[in-house]
């Protein structure tokens, strides 16, 4: 049982680094062409394998958290919440841009039709 926990609060801590570091290159750094693809793909996994976590603690439908954090993490939501905290000058830079976590739609399309399918087979 300890073993089990343990395991969760590493994955936990690494998911809350991976999305920090995420955030940071996002806002203020570039990603290379070449490790756009790797760093969408590990994300999103981390992003489902933490809303797989908060379906053990709540004991929500995985439907519905894997839903609401894939809406969280769209461009359209992130530009939504920069446009409320630009103005309260929290980041100094006024030339940063809402940050651009997911860039490649493709990859965004090819996870959204594999999602489709594993939720049909989980219903």
């Amino acid at each position: 049982m300890q073993k089990i926990q343990l395991v969760k609060t590493i994955l936990v801590v690494f998911f809350v680094v991976l999305f920090f570091y995420v955030v940071r290159l996002s806002v203020f750094g570039q990603i290379r062409p070449e490790q756009q693809f790797f760093f969408e793909v590990g994300f999103l996994l981390m992003l489902a394998a933490f809303g797989e976590y908060i379906v053990s603690k709540t004991k929500l439908p995985s439907v519905l958290v894997l839903m609401v954090l894939g809406i969280m993490m769209s461009n359209s939501v992130l530009e939504l919440g920069w446009g409320v905290i630009e103005p309260l000058n929290i980041i100094q830079s006024s030339q940063l841009n809402a940050p651009q976590i997911l860039r490649i739609p493709e990859l965004i399309r090819m996870f959204a039709q594999f999602g489709a399918v594993m939720f049909l087979f989980k219903i």
